[in-house]
């Protein structure tokens, strides 16, 4: 009797033992929204060491972007435990509650079905308790991951021999994850201590491409008429585009943002029809607006649409010549447009379509054909974009502007020139560019 009682304790002690190890599933912690939510998900982290195993949110969104799913739907959660055989998803968020209380609510998804098993609601008076809020946390959603599941990758139907192909599986996975196991703590210590900084909070690109510029203009008397149709000039484009609330807040205010355009040439000339003679030109557009960007998925195989307002001014200047004069074009930039991925992030369809209601024509067109009236400018833009990895991208853009104007002519003409008469002008602009970018 006293063996068997000394066996008894002997295989409960065992069973307790392994009952941790057993236990530890492997789980990844996302961002969490709201004001401290770095600190509530850092609290969250430090607490589930001792009962699972987290793996960095960089290797989740990694593999979440090259698979190119949409990491908020069941379906792609699922998938993405799958491939990186976690039983678990945890979601935070914080929001703020009254008299300046804040409330921190874990929801836990399944890994296997990608559904929501449940959520727990931890407080905290103030934002330096959220990081012991995330460790509270932590132990009230033990019993949610004791009901996790590993994800299973969907397989086809049984063969009668289906061996070889299991182990050839298992053999992978253990490469995979031997291959990244040095840098996982290093990568999930970092991201406690300092929490995860959004996507997509700032833009920087560069581009190269070529223009091509007409401009015709219609006066009351045909000999009057001018039109000029130049060849093509390389020219260079630098952009920013920057959302800083994604680093301050969370809700719809995180879609707006601020962007910049510069675009200058790198060689051009202009000749005139009258004679061979090269005039010196130069070209210049520069934009800067106030816009809000829609985004339909966290991933960067979800479609984006946003809206700007802006200012801008694009000029084609001239030295003195007898036909041809320089326009300095002022004006709002009101425009729509949108990003469609085809599948895939690699590969995207985008589109832009914005008015231009002109503000001014340069004091040059003025002393040359009169005062201005009217004129409303009109862009489309059309192209190909697609994510990289390590956040660069890359694009190919074609657009067409126009910018219509009318004048109501000189009292007298003291320059061949100048015109006397009402006309009516329309430059136009059709320009080809490709390039790349990096987003933070």
């Amino acid at each position: 009797m006293n063996d068997l009682a000394r066996i008894s304790i002997i295989a409960l002690a065992l069973a307790l033992c392994a009952t941790p190890a057993l236990a530890k599933k492997k789980v990844v912690v996302t961002a969490f929204s709201g004001p401290g939510g770095k600190k509530a998900r850092a609290g969250l982290i430090r607490g589930l060491k001792r009962h699972a195993r987290p793996i960095s949110l960089r290797r989740y969104r990694r593999t979440a972007d090259r698979l190119g799913l949409d990491s908020q739907s069941a379906e792609g959660r699922s998938a993405i435990a799958a491939k990186l055989k976690l039983s678990a998803i945890i979601a935070g968020r914080v929001k703020r509650a009254r008299r300046g209380r804040l409330t921190l609510t874990i929801t836990v998804y399944d890994g296997r079905s990608g559904d929501k098993l449940g959520r727990r609601t931890v407080k905290a008076r103030k934002k330096r308790h959220l990081k012991r809020a995330g460790m509270k946390a932590a132990k009230r959603i033990l019993r949610l991951l004791r009901r996790a599941e590993v994800g299973e990758a969907a397989a086809p139907p049984p063969e009668p021999t289906p061996e070889p192909e299991i182990k050839e599986d298992v053999a992978e996975v253990s490469k995979t994850e031997g291959e990244n196991e040095g840098d996982e703590e290093t990568e999930l210590r970092a991201e406690a201590e300092s929490g995860d900084r959004p996507r997509g909070w700032v833009q920087l690109s560069a581009a190269f491409g070529f223009a091509k510029r007409s401009y015709t203009l219609e006066a009351q008397t045909a000999t009057n008429n001018r039109e000029y149709d130049g060849g093509l000039y390389p020219e260079v484009t630098l952009a920013l585009e920057t959302y800083p609330l994604l680093l301050a807040t969370t809700g719809p205010l995180t879609g707006l943002g601020l962007g910049a355009t510069f675009t200058h040439h790198l060689s051009i000339s202009t000749t005139q029809e009258a004679s061979s003679e090269a005039v010196d030109s130069s070209s210049m557009e520069l934009l800067f607006d106030l816009r809000y960007r829609w985004l339909f998925s966290d991933t960067p195989s979800g479609p984006v649409a946003y809206g700007l307002v802006g200012y801008g001014m694009r000029s084609f200047d001239l030295a003195d010549n007898p036909t041809l004069t320089t326009f300095s074009y002022q004006f709002f930039n009101i425009a729509l447009g949108g990003r469609m991925p085809l599948g895939t992030e690699l590969i995207a369809l985008e589109a832009e379509f914005s008015l231009r209601p002109i503000l001014k024509a340069g004091q040059e067109a003025v002393e040359a054909f009169g005062e201005r009236s009217g004129g409303l400018g009109l862009g489309i833009r059309t192209g190909l974009s697609g994510r990289l990895t390590m956040g660069l991208f890359y694009f190919a853009t074609f657009e067409y502007l126009t910018f219509p104007s009318d004048f109501a002519g000189r009292e007298s003409a003291l320059r061949t020139i100048e015109l006397t008469e009402p006309s009516s002008g329309s430059d136009s602009f059709i320009r080809l560019w490709t390039g790349v970018g990096y987003a933070l």
